[in-house]
């Protein structure tokens, strides 16, 4: 059985989430967290998100596309004197027909990374210790956030 994706996607360095419809209402609220501590940022470099992706056979929509990052669920942090400390959060509501009517005890898997917004790219990328753009640059990258739960 084909695995769909749901949530906050990057495909091809477009970063993509779902839009929840007028009068639909959350099932349950998926709730990811990371502790962060960035220094010596990139001057470029404007705010920090998380960007997580949930994977689940009972997921039953259809791949979302063509969203701004300013849609993503979740905290903006900005970055001030090229440094970031806190705690980023994404609380991201699931919506009931989102479900299969058989998800109940079935596992779903997730991972989170970190995007920065550059300012003069004027775009957002993933951050990590070998970017091919440098303002994306972080002495040493977290580890993905990643696991799984049941529905």
């Amino acid at each position: 059985m084909m695995r769909k994706v749901l949530g906050i996607a990057l495909v091809a360095g477009t970063l993509a989430a779902p839009r929840r419809a007028t009068g639909q209402s959350a099932a349950t609220i998926v709730s990811f967290e990371m502790q962060v501590n960035l220094t010596n940022l990139s001057p470029d470099l404007e705010r920090v998100r998380l960007l997580c992706m949930i994977t689940s056979t009972s997921l039953a929509m259809p791949a979302p596309t063509n969203y701004s990052a300013e849609l993503l669920p979740g905290t903006t942090m900005y970055v001030a004197q090229g440094q970031l400390v806190g705690t980023i959060t994404v609380q991201f509501p699931i919506e009931a027909g989102w479900l299969a009517p058989d998800a109940i005890g079935k596992q779903a898997d997730y991972q989170c990374q970190l995007v920065g917004f550059s300012t003069s790219l004027k775009r957002w990328d993933l951050l990590s210790d070998q970017p091919q753009t440098p303002s994306f640059r972080l002495n040493t990258s977290p580890p993905a956030l990643r696991g799984s739960f049941v529905w």
